[in-house]
C-alpha cells in the first residue's frame, strides 16, 4: 500500500486485516517512530 492509496486502505482490507497489520506495527514499533502516519495513524 503506498501514500496515494491510504485513503482507501479501510476499503480494500477489512478491520480484521488492518487490527493484524496494526498489531505487528506496534509489536516491532512500539513507539511508532518508523514511518510515522504513514499508513497506520498512531
Amino acid at each position: 500500500v503506498g501514500l496515494i492509496q491510504k485513503p482507501y486502505v479501510d476499503v480494500v482490507f477489512d478491520p480484521v486485516q488492518l487490527a493484524l497489520m496494526k498489531g505487528i506495527k506496534r509489536t516491532f514499533d512500539p513507539n511508532n517512530i518508523l514511518n510515522a502516519g504513514k499508513i497506520f495513524d498512531a
